[in-house]
């Protein structure tokens, strides 16, 4: 399938305008500080109220690092295997575990519904419960499947809370103890770090924690923290950094696409083509229109 590429020379703006079609009822909130390195954040989604058609009812999501506490609070969610050819089955029942994704995946959802999801970081969880990132790639399956019953038990008090701050607050009671008695939690902390940071962060203790330094050795070790490849953990952290100048309104004489790849680090403007696509299931022209205009590419509005 041929890239859709913008000209070398056009400006990001030239055939899309930035302002978004319809305000998106959902949320990024950020964890407490001393959890920075244990949380990404928490993701709070709504459709309750809202006149959407089946094609707006879909959720885009891009390759991610990330696992997921997922609670489907009112309504129903379909899960996609795959971005581009969605094949969807019903969620499993209850509070739902997402293993890190080294695909893009969609869901849908048949009518209003309202989620929370909590975002967690893979070396985290293995350092915490002995998870086992490698096993859990690409899967979606009930939280029991993967956590204890203390966290079973979190999970359920989650669902009965009465209101999204209460939500937060029990899951960050549960998890701060347990984070800070691994003597990692990092309390100056305010603002999320992002993929870039998180990835050198992990590779740099794959390099110091165990006997063994050759690239092949590290990269071993990276795996079996994060479930993902060192290359595609550096593919997302790039793609993250270029994503903000993808979401951002730019002048008429702002950058150019060609700017954008190298300031990521791409070898060419192909060559930040090609990684999109791989990661979000879409060009990067496709996702700076849908996501200015589609409901369906709600998470690229909120992600900050």
């Amino acid at each position: 399938m041929p890239l859709a590429s913008p000209t070398l020379a056009t400006p990001m703006n030239a055939s899309v305008a930035p302002a978004f079609a319809r305000p998106t009822n959902a949320r990024l909130i950020k964890p407490a500080p001393a959890l920075s390195g244990c949380t990404w954040g928490y993701v709070f989604r709504s459709t309750v109220g809202l006149d959407l058609s089946p094609a707006e009812r879909m959720s885009y999501f891009p390759v991610t690092p990330s696992c997921a506490l997922i609670w489907v609070l009112e309504g129903a969610l379909d899960w996609g295997r795959c971005a581009n050819e969605p094949d969807f089955l019903p969620s499993p029942q209850g509070v739902l575990f997402r293993g890190p994704h080294a695909r893009p995946f969609v869901t849908r959802s048949p009518g209003p519904v309202r989620l929370l999801i909590c975002q967690l970081l893979p070396d985290a969880l293995h350092d915490l419960v002995g998870f086992d990132p490698v096993a859990w790639v690409d899967r979606v399956v009930p939280v029991a499947a993967v956590l204890g019953p203390d966290w079973q038990a979190m999970a359920d008090t989650v669902q009965a809370a009465h209101d999204d701050a209460e939500r937060v607050a029990c899951i960050e009671s549960f998890l701060a103890p347990r984070w800070q008695a691994l003597g990692r939690p990092r309390p100056g902390q305010t603002e999320l770090h992002r993929y870039q940071e998180w990835v050198e962060a992990v590779a740099a203790r794959a390099t110091s924690t165990a006997r063994g330094r050759s690239t092949r050795q590290v990269e071993r070790r990276v795996k079996a923290l994060t479930g993902l490849s060192l290359r595609t953990l550096r593919n997302i952290g790039r793609i993250e950094h270029s994503f903000f100048h993808l979401r951002a309104p730019q002048p008429d004489t702002g950058p150019t696409w060609l700017d954008v790849a190298a300031d990521g680090g791409w070898a060419d403007q192909a060559h930040l083509c090609r990684t999109v696509r791989r990661a979000c299931g879409f060009s990067p022209v496709e996702i700076r229109r849908n996501m200015a205009h589609d409901e369906a590419f709600w998470v690229y509005r909120i992600w900050r």
